[in-house]
């Protein structure tokens, strides 16, 4: 059931990302008669207002009219222009960390930027995300990751702490939770961790029968290997 509602908010999330973009094409060709491509539009933004004007008969009003006022904010904007420039920066990367530990990637991270990174940071950085982006962050924000399969580790752990500690917890700045992170990502089948293996201590972690275990479960904090 847990895995059917995460595709069902991942379906409804691309729903939303391109009912914005429908949105703007809508904008371009009835209200200012200047049509524009689908892929051309995903680069364009409107005021919250102009959003209001093409609504779709299949959206609830109130709905449509909070998403307008989120579209159109300088928040959604100054998200969507970091994520753009990290996907930009980094089109067809899997892994920038070569045969580099995250740890060596944290400490790599902290030496350039004169602060400390958290793991999770370093983990996003080793697998392809913009270390500037990532440095500029703030809160739970992070750049997407071109390896999908590190990204769906991430969310997964970010869903996890979530269910642990509560909606607020602050997962990607801080502390790493190793317990969290197995019972939701599980391990490899070669036998490493699916984040930041060879920064964690093992023995802090309650490790279930199988590989990945069937369910999530909520842990208390465990400590992150000293590196």
């Amino acid at each position: 059931m847990e895995t059917l509602e995460r595709c069902y908010e991942k379906l409804a999330r691309n729903q939303i990302y391109n009912a914005r973009i429908y949105a703007v094409v809508a904008y371009y060709a009835e209200i200012i008669h200047r049509p524009v491509k689908f892929k051309d539009a995903k680069l364009k933004h409107l005021f919250s207002y102009d959003y209001t004007l093409v609504p779709f008969r299949w959206t609830n009003t109130d709905a449509w009219f909070k998403l307008s006022a989120w579209w159109g904010s300088d928040e959604f904007k100054r998200l969507s222009a970091m994520k753009r420039n990290a996907r930009l920066s980094v089109p067809d990367a899997q892994n920038h960390g070569g045969s580099r530990s995250t740890a060596r990637t944290q400490q790599c991270l902290e030496e350039t930027y004169g602060r400390p990174f958290s793991l999770i940071e370093s983990f996003a950085v080793h697998m392809g995300a913009s270390k500037d982006v990532v440095a500029q962050g703030e809160g739970n924000e992070l750049p997407p990751i071109p390896n999908e399969r590190a990204q769906n580790h991430l969310d997964n752990y970010g869903d996890g702490m979530k269910n642990t500690y509560g909606l607020e917890v602050q997962w990607v700045r801080g502390p790493f939770d190793a317990q969290v992170m197995y019972n939701n990502t599980g391990r490899k089948p070669h036998g490493k961790f699916a984040i930041a293996d060879g920064a964690i201590d093992s023995s802090t972690i309650q490790f279930f029968t199988t590989a990945h275990p069937s369910q999530p479960q909520s842990a208390q904090s465990s400590t992150q290997r000293e590196v």
